[in-house]
């Protein structure tokens, strides 16, 4: 691991403005880099938290992925990233209007950040590996960037626009678990999608537009670009793995075991 998130609690943010667009000079946001963003997550932090912050902090793309439900992850890689979840669960207790309250309401954030200051961008991935829905996923990204905004992360609701990528990823393949279990359970046989239903539909222009390489929004989620984020991305698993591959050593995990999958469906029968 690296120790790109490296820190230290010393030099807390100064406060911003509850609301404020613009800092008192109506400068441009400024990029904030990977141990910035560190030091300023410590700083809005209780010192016996640290070491679960730090624990946050020094991530990896695989782990941040793992669908603790199915008890798999949606994608194989090393690269560091922070749990964003647990950062989020953790600093919502420092926003003013949790100061007071002893189980605050936690955000629905997206599951993984990576701060690539080299390419001066933040990348929130959320990893859904079932049901989608767009209500959901613009909660998670509307609560994101209000935590980082409550406790001083970032300056303003413009660093978003400049510096800050969505993306989905998804799994056409495990779209609707509930009504996979319906089907399983009313004609006693394995679900396989037909045309004329959603996940059906989905799963066929899914696996198409990933032979020609083109990514696949079925959501409209990807209509938020510029607005919430400069960038929103809405990838399949397959696709998200290939696309980045490079860049963050992404791969598709080996398939399970048909009598694994089996039993997944059984329990979600009986859930």
């Amino acid at each position: 691991m690296s120790d790109q998130f490296s820190g230290s609690a010393s030099g807390a943010v100064s406060g911003v403005a509850s609301g404020a667009m613009r800092d008192a000079t109506n400068t441009e946001p400024q990029f904030i880099d990977a141990a910035t963003f560190a030091s300023r997550v410590l700083s809005v932090t209780v010192p016996k938290k640290h070491d679960d912050i730090q624990d946050g902090l020094h991530s990896t793309l695989a782990q941040t992925s793992y669908d603790t439900h199915h008890q798999v992850g949606m994608v194989v890689s090393d690269h560091d990233a922070v749990n964003f979840d647990k950062i989020a669960e953790i600093t919502c207790r420092a926003a003013s209007y949790n100061a007071h309250v002893k189980q605050p309401r936690v955000p629905r954030s997206p599951d993984a950040l990576i701060v690539d200051d080299q390419r001066r961008e933040w990348y929130f991935i959320e990893f859904k590996n079932g049901r989608v829905t767009e209500m959901e996923v613009s909660q998670k990204m509307y609560d994101a960037i209000l935590l980082s905004l409550d406790v001083h992360i970032v300056p303003d609701r413009s660093f978003f626009n400049k510096f800050a990528t969505f993306i989905l990823v998804y799994n056409p393949e495990r779209l609707n678990d509930r009504q996979i279990a319906r089907y399983n359970a009313h004609f006693g046989g394995e679900y396989k999608p037909r045309p004329c239903d959603q996940t059906g539909r989905i799963q066929t222009q899914a696996y198409f537009k990933d032979l020609a390489e083109e990514d696949f929004d079925p959501f409209g989620i990807a209509k938020l670009k510029g607005y919430l984020f400069r960038d929103v991305v809405v990838q399949t698993q397959r696709r998200f793995a290939r696309t980045h591959a490079a860049e963050w050593g992404t791969r598709m995990p080996k398939r399970r075991p048909a009598e694994s999958v089996a039993a997944d469906a059984s329990g979600a029968q009986t859930s």
